[in-house]
């Protein structure tokens, strides 16, 4: 036997059961929840107040970012996975796209001790410790 929650409405002093307040509320919800989905109508980087079209859903609250400012904020959440927007709709991009480099050591900068040595653009770096 199944058991209806009931609970007082003071303005009407109707009893209503738990399913009719949330029938009641109900597309205010949905309305938030894909009011959050969508992109703002002034899309602004959360940090630099420039044009955003990054957000991520992994961090608290959905903040919409720049690349440049993405890329910062994640140095210490490397599998975060970013959202981009492509004109018509959001697209799962990686933080490596994005132009992200994970530094191991130095708390998420590079090593002030190495010259990066470019071999192909964005493909492969060799990494050269200077000892002095």
């Amino acid at each position: 036997m199944y058991h209806t929650s009931y609970a007082l409405n003071l303005n009407s002093n109707v009893i209503q059961t738990v399913m009719d307040q949330w029938l009641e509320l109900r597309s205010k919800y949905l309305h938030i929840l894909l009011e959050m989905e969508g992109r703002p109508l002034t899309p602004k980087c959360s940090i630099c107040k420039k044009h955003g079209d990054v957000k991520c859903p992994d961090c608290f609250g959905t903040p919409l970012f720049c690349q440049g400012c993405c890329v910062n904020a994640h140095r210490h959440s490397p599998f975060h996975r970013p959202l981009q927007w492509t004109a018509t709709h959001y697209t799962q991009v990686s933080l490596h796209y994005l132009g992200f480099v994970l530094f191991i050591g130095h708390e998420g900068a590079p090593c002030p001790q190495t010259v990066e040595v470019c071999i192909y653009p964005c493909f492969q770096c060799i990494h050269l410790l200077i000892l002095i």
